[in-house]
């Protein structure tokens, strides 16, 4: 998933330069250290599994037997059926410090956008992969980060959101500025993609994107640094030459994209969600914002007596 609000990032020492040594200095003088360990590989070594979800017409589950680095993801044609592998991340380096930075699979589920991270960097690397034969296509997109992917209906390409390339030479310690929402033509160079939006007078805004399950819509969530507050933007996929339209317009509340009915856009939000108790401060509510483009009308749960709910 995409990674909101964050902040410009310092240096940050990478495994295998030396500097991780001083992190075992004190626990490798602490009496019974051997014991502590012991303890807590026996408590950490049990099968772990991730919750199945379905992309297309398959399932994708995730396993890990106990100690691995890293959690195995499997597709299968049924939840009791075999299942086989589709990333292994314990195989791409022996120390364990190459993983699986994030999935994004088609809509039809034939194709699934993955992210490499190493050491972790918060810089990644895009591949895509065939999900029936389990080999990549020539697609690779580097330096990418705080960013998801979110493919176009007909699974020829996808969005996602990039800062410039960085200095080689300074590349943990530069500026999260200047990123734009670009799209990636499958097949193409990474030098070709288009830039979908980008605010040169607004530097300090990261965008987040998402397509909705109808593959209409492109939804644009805009951030500025750590503040749950943001704006967001629609572009409609049937209209090629449209551009972004506001939807929101100001950051002023929290806002995160559920699901579409039509035209019809689903939020969860905290707009309008408090009301007064006497015993102290408004309280926020669960609340779940309906957008249309022509009307915006706010739906909070409420109990059996007619009261919204809290937190």
């Amino acid at each position: 998933m995409a990674r909101r609000g964050c902040a410009p990032v310092a240096p940050r020492a990478r495994v295998g330069d030396g500097s991780e040594q001083g992190d075992f200095r004190l626990p490798g003088k602490l009496p019974r250290r051997e014991q502590i360990e012991q303890r807590l590989t026996a408590l950490w070594d049990y099968e772990k599994h991730g919750t199945p979800f379905r992309a297309g017409g398959r399932y994708v589950m995730s396993k890990n037997d106990g100690l691995q680095n890293h959690s195995v993801i499997y597709v299968a044609e049924t939840l009791e059926g075999p299942r086989r592998v589709l990333f292994n991340p314990n195989e791409w380096s022996e120390d364990g410090t190459v993983s699986l930075g994030g999935l994004s699979f088609s809509h039809d589920g034939e194709l699934v956008a993955y992210a490499v991270q190493d050491a972790g960097s918060d810089w990644r690397t895009w591949k895509v992969r065939n999900v029936a034969t389990g080999k990549d296509l020539g697609d690779s997109l580097s330096y990418l980060k705080f960013t998801g992917v979110a493919w176009d209906p007909a699974a020829q390409g996808f969005f996602y959101a990039k800062y410039p390339d960085p200095d080689p030479d300074s590349e943990f310690q530069s500026l999260n500025t200047e990123m734009k929402v670009m799209y990636h033509r499958l097949g193409r160079e990474q030098v070709e993609d288009v830039v979908v939006y980008y605010r040169p007078d607004h530097p300090e805004w990261g965008y987040e994107v998402h397509v909705t399950e109808d593959g209409r819509y492109l939804i644009i969530t805009i951030w500025v640094g750590t503040d749950a507050k943001y704006r967001i933007m629609v572009k409609d996929l049937q209209q090629p030459y449209a551009m972004p339209v506001d939807l929101i317009d100001q950051f002023a509340f929290d806002y995160s994209f559920i699901d579409n009915d039509g035209p019809i856009l689903f939020f969860r939000t905290d707009f309008e969600s408090t009301y007064d108790r006497p015993e102290g401060p408004p309280l926020p509510t669960l609340g779940t914002r309906l957008h249309h483009f022509s009307q915006i009308q706010l739906v909070l749960p409420t109990d059996s007596a007619g009261h919204p709910l809290r937190r």
